[in-house]
């Protein structure tokens, strides 16, 4: 098994490989039926603006590696991991709106750990980070527990990842605001103890 990307124009009864390389996610831009984002390891995101016919590198690429952190710990500041192209994982939402314009989220996961959420008002022309995101994977299991939404006004992500490290046991579920650059738990104390 491959975990490449294919396209299937006959209701499934051929499949064509439209995409080389490990595939981390797959998301459609609900502005423009035609736009496809994809997290693709050791190259990073991809854009298609012709229903997946042909794909190309987003003009710019999603990385967290010039802010002297060692964000995905591995013994060293602002390594290759801590890019898109260097992640083990990368996990896409786009902001769910009618309009041409949508925004697109991207999550960077390495060694378990998942670094950032950055988000491209511009289809990948120019990406920033959404604060610093809470370590939601104190498990170290980034690479399984993770989830994410972006909401339909595109300034706003939903992030879920391991669960706490303390009892009570629930999911680490964050929001992130990119206008304030801010996070905050909807779980526990901030959703009212439920």
């Amino acid at each position: 098994f491959e975990p490449w990307i294919f396209k299937t124009t006959d209701f499934g009864e051929t499949f064509t490989r439209i995409v080389d390389g490990e595939a981390t996610d797959l998301v459609p831009d609900p502005g423009n039926q035609n736009r496809y984002y994809a997290g693709v390891r050791g190259q990073g995101v991809l854009i298609s603006t012709n229903g997946g016919e042909t794909w190309i590198p987003t003009t710019a690429q999603p990385s967290l590696n010039a802010n002297g952190a060692d964000e995905n710990s591995s013994a060293g500041a602002d390594d290759v991991g801590e890019t898109a192209a260097g992640a083990d994982r990368i996990m896409l939402s786009v902001q769910n709106a009618s309009g041409a314009g949508n925004a697109v989220f991207a999550a960077l996961i390495d060694n378990g750990r998942t670094m950032g959420v950055l988000r491209s008002p511009d289809q990948g022309a120019n990406w920033n980070a959404v604060g610093t995101l809470p370590n939601i994977n104190p498990g170290g299991q980034g690479d399984k527990h993770f989830s994410m939404i972006a909401a339909a006004g595109g300034t706003r992500v939903y992030v879920g990842g391991d669960v706490h490290n303390t009892s009570p046991w629930v999911a680490n579920i964050v929001m992130g605001d990119s206008t304030t650059n801010t996070w905050t738990p909807i779980v526990k104390a901030g959703a009212n103890n439920t």
